[in-house]
């Protein structure tokens, strides 16, 4: 595809390839595609071609290389996905969300663990000009932030002089989980304008943001209407995938999805962005040996960690699908993977406390706490814990833990008012639930448009008490509800006698044993007690 539109640099030919949300994908996903053996075929090949046309190369990341697989349960101490990055040969990357879902004493160890175990390889530069561990407290971040990061980098390829920067979204930094409180958020229009200056002083021809900030969110739109002197976006964050440019401001934006499906390739030459595609990374293509064998190795590694900390293998099998259960929205707005992971929490509850556990269960899950789909045949539980694999619970080992309070039945329809009101436009924040069904009044105002809605069969009651079993992060966010609804919706959560509960204070599940129960584990138990399909 040819766009042939102006850019703001001069030089020579750039050849530029990039990923974003790869979170920790080494292998195959379900349906066949992506893998780091994979994309270690294509980029060697596009390396091999813009040397042999005289072109500079670069390899770039949008952030988020962490939480979404089996191999970020040892992301502190082994950093596979950043030792990776280094044998794929990325030039630099920037932070995303989930970097930092392990806290930042986790993140300084990844990195060093990295620099420790390949200490002759050459890792790429991280890059983050609006975002840093705060200083300036009595308890400062101990995260050694000049040991990985800087603000901007420029780099000289084959005579052709690269702008580089790294930028975190509004968005992405208000759905930090861990350590938000340590860390600074500076306004990323200022920060792009200042690095895109400095670069351009410095000489550089072409001037590439890129951008955990995401474009269905609007972060990125944004950002290109309001800054000057960049030639590209690279937007990442939300997942979505752009088969063309989105020009804003005459600034190209583009987008390649998540874990490692496509690979983006965008080439400028003569101060002109002559083309842009996507390369996929599907079954045909074929596995370099080198990094087949190396992921393999990790795999063992991994392998034995998780059977150590759960006491089960990844590759057991839990149960056998007749049908597909993919992460995919119906136009009804239903998923029967969503309900049915909610399904497993409301069942965890009513097994965990027993003669406690009230008539009525409702168990949430919002979609984006799903993470991956599952393919008909064998359900193994590292596809379990991959459906539900973020977060990290008391044990020491990735997954969030369930959580339970209770709330009133005007809240339960405020909670469906958000899934069908807000979705539409940030689709992570559509709700399933267990023993919760409501009727759509479509042609209603937003939070105006649920209608009837029941709890296990029966009318809601506004102001009864309903026990609701989420995970830890999910209800960390349910105190968004009134900001995302300009104060028309709210929900708080309460202990039975109907007495608030303060934010981080809301009880968990626990085991016999005095197990937290996280959410990956409570679907897998539910899944063993499946007879075919949801």
């Amino acid at each position: 595809m040819n766009v042939c539109c102006l850019a703001g640099g001069r030089g020579g030919k750039l050849v530029v390839l990039f990923t974003a949300d790869l979170h920790s994908q080494l292998l195959p996903g379900s349906d066949g595609r992506g893998g780091a053996a994979r994309m270690a075929t294509i980029i060697e090949r596009q390396r091999e071609n813009a040397g042999q046309e005289g072109a500079a190369f670069l390899l770039l990341d949008g952030g988020d290389i962490a939480m979404g697989s089996i191999f970020h349960t040892i992301f502190p101490s082994e950093a596979i996905e950043y030792r990776a990055m280094a044998r794929l040969g990325y030039d630099a990357f920037t932070f995303g969300n989930h970097d930092f879902d392990f806290g930042l004493e986790a993140l300084e160890e990844m990195f060093r663990s990295a620099h420790s175990k390949d200490s002759m390889m050459t890792f790429p530069a991280l890059l983050s000009s609006n975002f840093s561990p705060l200083s300036d407290t009595q308890d400062p971040a101990s995260f050694d932030w000049d040991f990985t990061t800087k603000g901007y980098l420029l780099l000289e390829r084959n005579g052709v002089k690269a702008g580089l920067f790294g930028i975190m979204g509004e968005n992405s930094f208000d759905v930090i989980g861990r350590d938000k409180e340590r860390l600074r958020h500076t306004d990323p229009v200022q920060a792009a304008d200042n690095a895109a200056r400095e670069l351009r002083q410095m000489g550089a021809d072409y001037i590439i943001a890129i951008s955990h900030g995401g474009t269905l969110n609007g972060d990125d739109i944004s950002l290109a209407k309001n800054i000057k002197g960049v030639d590209l976006i690279i937007s990442a964050h939300d997942h979505h995938l752009l088969e063309e440019p989105v020009y804003v401001a005459g600034i190209p934006i583009v987008a390649v999805g998540a874990f490692g499906k496509h690979i983006g390739k965008v080439v400028f030459e003569s101060g002109r962005l002559e083309s842009y595609s996507l390369l996929e990374v599907g079954p045909v293509t074929g596995e370099e040996p080198a990094m087949a064998a190396w992921v393999d190795s990790m795999y063992t590694v991994v392998k034995g960690n998780f059977m150590a900390s759960t006491g089960v293998s990844p590759d057991d099998t839990l149960a056998m699908l007749e049908a597909e259960a993919p992460k995919r929205v119906a136009q009804d707005g239903k998923m029967p993977l969503g309900s049915s992971i909610a399904a497993s929490y409301a069942d965890a509850a009513r097994k965990m406390l027993g003669k406690d556990a009230p008539e009525d269960v409702i168990g949430i899950v919002p979609y984006g706490m799903v993470r991956r789909g599952l393919q008909a045949g064998a359900v193994t539980a590292r596809d379990a814990y991959e459906v539900l694999s973020l977060g990290e619970n008391a044990g020491g080992f990735t997954g969030y833990p369930l959580v339970y309070a209770w709330l009133t039945g005007d809240e339960i329809r405020d909670l469906c008012e958000m899934s069908e009101s807000i979705a539409p436009y940030l689709e992570d924040t559509r709700l399933f639930f267990s023993g919760v069904e409501y009727s759509t009044r479509w042609l209603r105002i937003p939070f105006f448009k649920v209608g009837k809605v029941t709890v296990n069969g029966k009318a809601v009651e506004s102001e009864k008490l309903y026990m609701v079993v989420t995970g830890e992060y999910t209800a960390r966010m349910i105190g968004l509800l009134e900001k995302e609804s300009y104060g028309i919706l709210s929900a708080q959560p309460k202990d039975r006698q109907g007495k608030p509960l303060l934010p981080g204070s809301l009880p968990k599940l626990h085991t016999s044993q005095g197990e937290q129960v996280p959410e990956w584990r409570a679907f897998a138990e539910y899944l063993r007690s499946l007879r075919g399909s949801f």
